[in-house]
């Protein structure tokens, strides 16, 4: 509840109060409920060890390793970063797409004289 209270009251400070100092008293409130979120869910977690020998879950089965969860996620956000980045970099820029306009109006003005001329 208090990290709710905290975060709507940030976001509410940060969209109606104008200044310099208001909204780093904003930024300030939002990291003491983002922080106060997470140690509050820290402190709340209990864990406790499964019965069996040492590193083995019940039932026999292991969780999964160090090397199999990071490849796949390393992995996943290289792709995603690379073609974000990649159609960032390769969308026409604003000249671009007014210089091409302009040679298709003045193609479209050329045929339309040509078929004047040849009519």
């Amino acid at each position: 509840m208090i990290a709710v209270v905290a975060a709507t009251a940030a976001l509410w400070a940060a969209l109606r109060v104008r200044g310099l100092g208001s909204t780093l008293i904003a930024a300030l409130i939002m990291g003491v409920a983002v922080s106060g979120m997470h140690y509050l869910g820290m402190a709340s977690m209990r864990m406790y060890s499964a019965p069996g020998p040492a590193g083995m879950v019940m039932g026999g089965a292991g969780g999964a390793t160090a090397e199999s969860f990071l490849l796949p996620l390393v992995l996943g956000i290289s792709i995603v970063a690379f073609v974000l980045t990649a159609t960032i970099v390769l969308s026409p820029t604003e000249d671009e797409i007014r210089g091409e306009a302009e040679l298709m109006n003045r193609i479209g003005r050329l045929r339309s004289d040509a078929r004047l001329s040849a009519g």
